[in-house]
Formats: structure tokens, sequence, C-alpha cells
């Protein structure tokens, strides 16, 4: 999907049309602030619907309103719960964060390390709001060309 209106769009399709979770609703309601760069709304939303929010769209929605501290204790979170044995994606869950933050050297060293561990869902970098900071960086074209998949 190419901007935020299809995405909205698709998400009011998929909750119209299927029966799901109020945890699945949760989090396509939660990536459409996101899409929106709604990054308040989106802090609010996951406060009010708890455990609806990742640690990874809260760290990148904290680095958006220029939270670092909340970003690091995301970023945090995600490594303690790797170490714990959770975090299957745990490079693509770093990554966005520091993209958000500015680190974008960082991040893509972290989704280089993806694409090191064969993470089968790196190739949805080319579509995820997340990675829209770095979609005009060599390394991140690069990356894409590895992978098979076109730049537009």
């Amino acid at each position: 999907m190419k901007n935020c209106d299809e995405y909205k769009q698709v998400i009011q399709q998929i909750i119209k049309n299927f029966e799901m979770p109020d945890s699945v609703i949760h989090y396509f309601n939660d990536l459409a602030y996101l899409c929106e760069n709604n990054f308040g709304k989106y802090i609010e939303y996951a406060q009010q619907h708890e455990g609806s929010a990742s640690d990874t769209g809260l760290g990148y929605a904290y680095a958006k309103l220029g939270d670092k501290d909340r970003a690091r204790q995301a970023i945090e979170n995600i490594k303690s719960n790797k170490e714990n044995g959770g975090t299957k994606d745990y490079w693509m869950t770093l990554s966005p964060i520091y993209s958000a933050m500015g680190e974008n050297n960082k991040a893509m060293d972290f989704l280089e390390k993806a694409y090191e561990d064969h993470d089968y869902k790196l190739p949805m970098i080319k579509y995820r709001y997340y990675f829209q900071d770095l979609r005009s960086n060599s390394r991140y074209k690069a990356l894409l060309k590895k992978m098979n998949l076109p730049e537009d």
C-alpha cells in the first residue's frame, strides 16, 4: 500500500468483513494512527487499550515525538524480552525505533543483521510505515536490491 488513506480503507474493510478478537482490532487501529503520523493519539489509544501496542510501536511514537528517553526504554524492553526467550524478529523490532530517533546507520545495521539471519519478515520493510524514513537511504535501497524487491 502506497499511502495512508489506502491503508485505512483496507483496515476498515478487514474489520467490517471479518470477525476478530478485540486485540486484533486494536492492533489495526494502532497501525492507522501511526500511518497518519498521529503519534500522540497512538500513545493515548495504547494507554486506553492495555496490550494493544507493541514496544516497537511505542518506541517509534515516542521517538517521533522527541521523547528519546521513553524510546530508549522501549528498546530496553525489547532487549529484555529477547533475553527471556521472546521477540523472534529482534532486529526488525529495533530498527524502526532507531530510525525514528534519526540513527539511520544503526537502524540499517539491524536490518542488515535481519537479512543475514534470513528473517522472513524482512521483505515487509518495503511496505511498512515504520521504515519510511529509510527509503531514501542508499543502504536501504541496496538491501531491497539484495532481496530482489523494486525500489518503488
